[in-house]
């Protein structure tokens, strides 16, 4: 599903307004996809690396 999604939602950023495009390139948008995708991946790592650890609770 997300292979369909993420080729409708780059061809809507990179054609052409005349096609019925937001006229953006492919350039721009493959750097958009690079920046959402390196973004994702930073964001899920951080939280598995979290996730690991036991949690500080103070003991007594």
């Amino acid at each position: 599903m997300t292979w369909p999604l993420g080729a409708s939602l780059g061809d809507r950023l990179s054609q052409p307004v005349a096609e019925g495009g937001m006229g953006s390139g492919t350039v721009p948008t493959s750097l958009l996809f690079l920046l959402v995708i390196g973004g994702l991946v930073l964001h899920l790592s951080r939280g598995a690396s979290e996730a690991g650890s036991a949690p500080r609770a103070a003991a007594r």
